[in-house]
């Protein structure tokens, strides 16, 4: 008997497999990032392709094959491509973001607090959203606190007076971007020698 996995996960990339089947990468709140396979998912009658879109927070139930994981059922709890979908730019920022997820993450490991800075920032941005408040200014320092945040949890930047009030992975707001607008320099700079550091 299989024994049968739930949790949260960001769907970050898909490409086909066979016939039939795609698979997915997916971010998860219990087990990190999963390579994961879900059986006839492009077949035009499949459940499933509905509730694995890229850019999606799912819920999703997983089981372990014996060299993948394999994706039984799926429901979306947010399609930020849709919800965002008068706001290109908000789409483009995701996709780097999780682009960055995609090179930096090595395999399965569970890491809720960085799960937290991506689900956060989903949150605020739908807030801002629905007070249309959503600007490049807003985006720019958001997508570089997101970035900070996501290399501080994985370890690439260590303790820094001038940026560890932005570090926390659940808090964001209008107040907090402001201030950090006079942090940028260091930040980029730190974000650069981070990812420098990390030879990806």
């Amino acid at each position: 008997m299989y024994h049968l996995y739930h949790s949260e996960a960001f769907v970050l990339s898909a490409r086909p497999k066979g016939e039939a089947d795609m698979i997915y990468r997916l971010f998860t709140r219990e087990m990190g990032l999963v390579v994961a396979v879900a059986g006839g998912v492009r077949k035009i009658d499949s459940k499933l392709k509905s509730h694995l879109q890229e850019y999606s927070l799912v819920n999703v139930t997983l089981v372990r094959g014996k060299e993948i994981w394999r994706i039984k059922t799926s429901s979306v709890v947010s399609n930020i491509a849709f919800d965002f979908s008068d706001y290109p730019d908000v789409v483009k920022m995701i996709h780097r973001v999780f682009s960055l997820f995609l090179r930096l993450l090595a395999g399965e490991e569970k890491n809720e607090r960085l799960f937290l800075v991506i689900s956060g920032a989903i949150d605020f941005l739908n807030i801002c959203k629905s007070e249309s408040k959503i600007d490049d200014h807003l985006l720019n320092n958001l997508e570089m606190v997101m970035v900070l945040r996501i290399l501080s949890c994985l370890g690439y930047i260590g303790d820094d007076s001038e940026v560890d009030s932005f570090t926390s992975p659940d808090h964001y707001s209008e107040n907090l971007l402001g201030q950090f607008s006079a942090n940028r320099k260091k930040a980029l700079y730190l974000i650069n020698r981070a990812i420098e550091g990390s030879q990806m």
